[in-house]
């Protein structure tokens, strides 16, 4: 559950990680390293430029909402880029019941607010 705000961002290096699968485990992230967490709490839902996934972000049964990144740095086109977005929201439509809205990050678009 997010209480603040979800912000990617270099970490301070006093933030909260707990490692995908070890829920009894405490890390901190290095100072500069790109975390993703919430702003109020500072649990870190992933690590490393989103590559090391948290416990915290984990998907359970009990999960009624989800925020699923699709990233690219400039290797694919925006036309690319949409047409991957569109193939996961329509697999989670089709496989999990999900309704699914995409909503695209970029220097001219910083934020969005999920509905």
């Amino acid at each position: 559950m997010v209480e603040g705000d979800l912000e990617l961002r270099p970490a301070v290096g006093d933030e909260i990680y707990v490692p995908l699968g070890r829920p009894d485990e405490l890390e901190h992230p290095r100072e500069g390293e790109i975390v993703y967490l919430d702003s109020k709490t500072r649990r870190v839902f992933c690590r490393c430029w989103c590559w090391k996934n948290g416990d915290t972000s984990k998907i359970t049964q009990g999960t009624t909402d989800c925020a699923i990144n699709v990233d690219t740095l400039g290797h694919l086109s925006r036309e690319e880029l949409s047409g991957l977005a569109s193939w996961v929201a329509g697999s989670a439509e089709r496989h999990l019941g999900a309704e699914a809205r995409i909503f695209f990050l970029d220097r001219d678009n910083r934020s969005f607010v999920m509905p």
